[in-house]
């Protein structure tokens, strides 16, 4: 069973996929997030969703360390998706496929 991500954690993940978060300032109060596209986001961190980890974290693997490692996390995140479809556990595939990339973005940045 995966166990939820840390807002710590979640902060680090969604900045190593190219996501960055503007503190509020004396001259602009308003904290936000900044997507990769230059989009202002919300106050709150992006949910982890399939939505948002296909969308900003996979593209970053891919990007950052190949097509040989995204399939490898594609391959780690299938093997869990069949063991929780199986339990009808939805929730576990989502975390699945975050602890999939969130360590494969840690080394990259290394």
């Amino acid at each position: 069973m995966n166990r939820q991500p840390t807002n710590a954690e979640q902060r680090e993940f969604w900045e190593l996929c190219g996501l960055s978060y503007v503190e509020s300032t004396g001259v602009d109060w308003s904290e936000h997030w900044v997507l990769p596209n230059g989009e202002k986001g919300g106050k709150l961190a992006p949910a982890i969703d399939l939505n948002n980890l296909f969308r900003w974290a996979g593209p970053k693997v891919y990007e950052d360390c190949g097509l040989a490692i995204f399939a490898v996390v594609l391959y780690r995140w299938f093997e869990g998706i069949i063991r929780e479809i199986n339990n009808h556990n939805l929730d576990e595939i989502v975390l699945g496929l975050f602890w999939a990339i969130y360590p494969v973005l840690k080394e990259a940045k290394k």
